[in-house]
């Protein structure tokens, strides 16, 4: 099946700067290794204080929004404050990461030196 351009144009979903928070989850829960990348929202003039969803306002201090990123881009990730700062950091889906116990690691052979 053949898509014309004005139809694949159609089908291209609208990318936004929001997220849309799903829950808040203990940032003990989540295994580091499923972190990505970091993106930090600083305080600005236009947005002086941390943002109204943020964990800390929330109160719920030690926690972590999970979100679902910019739409467009598909990613899944948590918001969290780290110091003065609100911290966005992407995660890779558990499908996307390997067990450690699927990793062939080969042992080396060890001699005793006289």
């Amino acid at each position: 099946m053949l898509f014309s351009p004005e139809e694949i144009k159609a089908l291209e979903e609208v990318g936004t700067h929001s997220v849309e928070i799903s829950e808040f989850v203990p940032i003990e829960s989540i295994d580091p290794v499923y972190f990505d990348k970091t993106t930090t929202w600083r305080p600005t003039k236009a947005q002086p204080s941390p943002t109204p969803c943020s964990p800390r306002r929330s109160g719920r201090p030690g926690a972590a929004a999970s979100a679902a990123g910019p739409r467009a881009q598909g990613y899944l990730v948590i918001l969290r404050p780290i110091g003065d700062v609100l911290a966005m950091q992407q995660l890779h889906y558990a499908a996307d990461v390997r067990r450690a116990t699927e990793v062939d690691v080969p042992k080396p052979e060890v001699s005793r030196r006289s």
